[in-house]
């Protein structure tokens, strides 16, 4: 949301704005192990949804990507609903992933969101993906962000 009122005095912390959207994406290129020739991509997407009240929805597809060679594909997404507040966020969601190479393999996700500090100011932010798999869990996703901000706009 687009405005031109100041947020808040306090970059490390400012006010929790309502109804508002966030979302991003990365791509990032890597050559991959024990393949003779090829390349791989791997990519990242989220979107989240912050209501009135101190709720919010969280979308992530965490590291899709394929190596050319041997024609290896993989996708890993989630929803999340979270308790968003101006200092901290916690949630749970579920997801799924696929893994396709010589044998394709689907997982049910459980997934988890924490950030401690404003989303817009000083944070450190968590979110991570179990896999349920022969009845025990495993962390295939773990992503963790630092964020310090410089300047009031920046």
């Amino acid at each position: 949301m687009r405005t031109q009122q100041a947020n808040s005095d306090c970059p490390l912390a400012p006010r929790r704005l309502p109804s508002l959207v966030h979302a991003g994406f990365d791509v990032r290129p890597f050559l991959p192990f024990d393949v003779s020739a090829g390349i791989g991509m791997l990519g990242s997407a989220f979107g989240m949804y912050r209501f009135d009240a101190p709720v919010a929805v969280r979308l992530n597809l965490v590291s899709e990507g394929f190596v050319t060679a041997p024609g290896d594909t993989v996708f890993d997404g989630n929803v999340a609903l979270t308790f968003d507040t101006r200092y901290f966020e916690v949630g749970l969601g579920a997801g799924a992933g696929r893994q396709t190479n010589s044998r394709s393999l689907s997982r049910f996700e459980v997934a988890q969101a924490l950030r401690v500090g404003a989303i817009d100011g000083l944070k450190l932010e968590t979110q991570a993906g179990e896999y349920l798999h022969s009845a025990r869990f495993s962390l295939p996703d773990l992503y963790t962000l630092i964020q310090v901000p410089i300047t009031r706009r920046w």
